[in-house]
């Protein structure tokens, strides 16, 4: 036995020398490349800004706009969120009611949004507020649910408005202005939505708005349920303010960390400025392009650490229960981990509010996944990628589904298998879960970099030769191997 469990040890470690030497070999081609590629590079469209003096005033890569939002964020809006967090402590220790501290909220959040935003935007978001509201009397989920996708197809025409030079000048905005503005409005429709589907007959008026104008998470998620969010007023239930603020310096610390690592590699790395060049991406080999995908996706995982991180470490200072930051993408393999365990808060949501009460209705699983993926499409926005990437998605979970049960069903009851050990049969579902893993990272590059990125890894993943095509699933192959040993270690959590 015990010899087993060092091969076993030993398997895991071979996996994982494979695993790291193949994404490093795959980065360095790639970095190779591309600073061959950007050497002379004439920067027609300002993708590039003097970076740091520490650094020698190297070129960085400022073309991420939601990267150069989080950094609009940190210096305009989280000023007032320490504001708004040490005046809430004070109104805490001068025993506030509950429904005292709720009027502070939607009063502070009100007031920073016509100082960030403007009046005229406030007016929009309570639009949708109202809106809600109206058919929260009526308490019929149906009438929710239309409610909520009304809300969200105005949004979509919004947002196509929000980019112009007439409704900027009108609202009086800048482009991260008008982001934020888009950004406040998806997730109140996601607070608003969850709030009437699951609402207790004894909740009022002041609990919907506080919980949907709660600054902290208001501009940048993530999602909280009600549930979650009203141990906010169970005072007696708050630990030590000294506990609570070296926690929270801590988690302060360690997004600001991850935000400060991902501006140091974007002066070394140009990973999203590549995804601009389609050509150069077209002419890159198989080792680069996987090189470039796998930045790629943990630059996106930086990205959210960094803007949860910023929302859930005040919202858990101030007792919420929050989910867990994004789970590292290099150590998932399983389409239904990636949404389980990237963006828990969506996840709750998607489950609570759509997956289980579909369950209770019609009982068929691909049916409930399929309008949890219709609406994620929905939210995301409506642009062809989106489309292509939640569509791949919903693929994967149905294969992987399909999958377990054929192997649960067939495979492991056949007189041949039922002698493999547990080993044999972990070896099996990674042999299995290999070409979903490509299928799941190829879908996500639709995603990160747009339709015609993705374009290029479909073409290139199939016009190579068989192969260069099995080095690959052995090597994903030893990725699911790694993902699955580490399958039980938890995010942090703020």
């Amino acid at each position: 036995m015990n010899k087993q469990l060092k091969f076993q040890h030993l398997e895991s470690k071979l996996c994982l020398m494979i695993w790291i030497s193949s994404i490093c070999y795959a980065i360095y081609q790639y970095t190779t490349k591309s600073h061959l590629f950007f050497l002379n590079y004439a920067d027609p469209y300002n993708d590039f800004e003097v970076g740091w003096n520490i650094l020698n005033n190297k070129r960085k890569d400022k073309s991420d706009f939601e990267w150069e939002s989080i950094g609009f964020i940190i210096c305009n809006v989280y000023p007032f969120l320490l504001i708004y967090i040490f005046t809430s402590e004070f109104l805490r220790s001068q025993n506030f009611s509950a429904k005292n501290f709720q009027y502070f909220q939607v009063l502070f959040t009100c007031a920073s949004t016509i100082y960030l935003l403007g009046y005229k935007i406030l007016v929009i978001i309570f639009i949708q507020l109202i809106l809600f509201s109206i058919v929260f009397l009526w308490k019929n989920k149906a009438l929710t649910w239309l409610c909520s996708l009304t809300c969200l197809t105005l949004i979509t025409f919004y947002k196509n408005l929000n980019s112009t030079e007439t409704f900027l000048k009108f609202f009086a905005l800048n482009h991260y202005e008008a982001y934020l503005n888009i950004l406040v409005l998806c997730w109140l429709n996601l607070k608003c939505t969850s709030f009437s589907v699951s609402c207790e007959v004894n909740m009022t008026f002041l609990d919907y708005i506080s919980y949907c104008f709660y600054f902290p998470t208001f501009i940048t998620g993530p999602f909280i349920s009600y549930n979650d969010f009203k141990m906010i007023y169970k005072m007696k239930e708050y630990g030590s303010l000294d506990v609570r603020l070296r926690q929270f310096l801590k988690n302060t610390f360690r997004w600001v960390l991850w935000y400060q690592f991902g501006n140091i590699c974007l002066h070394f790395i140009y990973i999203n400025a590549t995804s601009f060049q389609s050509d150069f991406v077209r002419n890159l080999d198989l080792w680069s392009l996987c090189g470039y995908g796998y930045i790629l996706g943990q630059f996106f995982h930086i990205k959210y650490v960094v803007l949860y991180g910023l929302s859930t470490s005040l919202a858990s200072f101030e007792n919420i229960n929050v989910p867990s930051l994004p789970r590292c993408i290099g150590r998932i393999h399983l389409y239904s981990d990636m949404w389980k365990y990237f963006d828990p808060g969506l996840y709750n949501f998607l489950k609570s509010c759509i997956f289980i009460p579909l369950q209770n209705l019609i009982k068929y699983k691909f049916i409930s996944s399929f309008v949890c993926f219709a609406f994620v499409y929905f939210w995301h926005g409506t642009e062809q990628y989106v489309l292509i990437w939640a569509t791949l998605n919903y693929v994967g979970v149905s294969l992987e589904a399909l999958f377990y049960s054929f192997y649960k069903k067939w495979i492991r009851n056949v007189s041949i298998f039922e002698k493999i050990d547990s080993r044999n049969s972990r070896r099996l579902k990674n042999i299995l879960a290999a070409p979903l893993l490509a299928l799941s990272a190829i879908s996500n590059f639709y995603f990160f970099a747009g339709k015609d990125i993705g374009n290029i890894f479909v073409g290139t993943a199939l016009g190579s030769s068989i192969f260069s095509q099995i080095v690959l699933l052995m090597i994903l192959y030893c990725c699911c191997e790694i993902s699955t040993e580490f399958r039980d270690t938890n995010a942090h959590t703020m």
